[in-house]
């Protein structure tokens, strides 16, 4: 682990160095951070990049999104463009925000950046009937007439948000306290849940969830080394695999999305055949 985050802050210290231009430095930064995290993701999971859309709120997109990580089993874009892609809900399982240096006011600009996300819980999933009956699932109680084992039904479902992780190459505080406080105070304020901030050689936050008012968050922190980088990493791969375990027969409603209001329509040659004879 020591090994590797060497690796990781040399690559960073190049790019910081080198690349003058704030957009392609930063972009040289989350692509070096989502190789890091992708070296350890299980094939289910995978690294992008994009906006996140909802059915929850059809209206609504995220903003772009640095290091989007999505379910790469069932998980699909809903549109790809050369250099960014949109994603579902459903395929969107945690995300990593990276900047080269924090301080108050940009952990403040990104916590609210990524607010509105934070708070997508519903996810809808399409099943095809004969599954769904077998599950019990909202629209199947009465017995099926044969027709209906062609069927798909759409079903939907709470669960938890995506998980929020943060990876700085520098701070401005020199004290993990200092940072504490301002981590903890900024979850209050935007109402959001970090599940890690990481900044190298420095340390590893993480809010801790409170149930006794008025606060709600804590923090959990570690500054020894290698061992925060650990952490980073061993949370990151903790959070994802909370999630529902969804069945290998779903699938997500991309004409949901697609907002497709056509109704098929039927040809048979028999009926053709039929009306020539009459």
């Amino acid at each position: 682990m020591s090994s590797r985050q060497a690796d990781l802050l040399n690559s960073l210290r190049k790019a910081s160095a080198i690349i003058e231009h704030d957009g392609e430095r930063g972009r040289n930064l989350e692509t070096e951070v989502g190789r890091l995290i992708g070296e350890y993701l299980p094939g289910i999971f995978a690294v992008d990049t994009g906006f996140v859309r909802s059915l929850e709120d059809p209206d609504w997109q995220s903003n772009q999104i640095d290091l989007l990580l999505t379910r790469s089993d069932f998980g699909h874009p809903l549109a790809v463009f050369p250099e960014t892609k949109v994603y579902p809900i459903e395929a969107v399982v945690g995300f990593v925000e990276v900047t080269k240096r924090v301080d108050k006011r940009k952990l403040e600009e990104d916590f609210r950046k990524v607010r509105d996300l934070k708070q997508k819980t519903q996810r809808t999933y399409v099943f095809p009937y004969s599954f769904a009956k077998t599950m019990g699932i909202p629209g199947t109680e009465a017995p099926p007439d044969p027709s209906d084992m062609l069927k798909k039904v759409y079903a939907t479902f709470t669960d938890l948000e995506p998980r929020f992780f943060y990876f700085a190459f520098e701070s401005d505080w020199t004290e993990a306290t200092s940072l504490c406080r301002v981590l903890q105070e900024t979850g209050e304020e935007m109402g959001v849940h970090c599940h890690g901030l990481f900044v190298p050689e420095f340390g590893f936050f993480m809010h801790k969830a409170v149930f006794e008012p008025p606060s709600r968050h804590a923090v959990k922190y570690l500054t020894a080394m290698p061992d925060a980088f650990t952490a980073f990493l061993s949370q990151i791969l903790e959070a994802l695999q909370s999630f529902t375990v969804i069945p290998s027969n779903a699938a997500i409603p991309l004409d949901r999305y697609a907002a497709i209001s056509s109704q098929f329509m039927e040809w048979d040659i028999r009926e053709t055949e039929r009306a020539g004879k009459v």
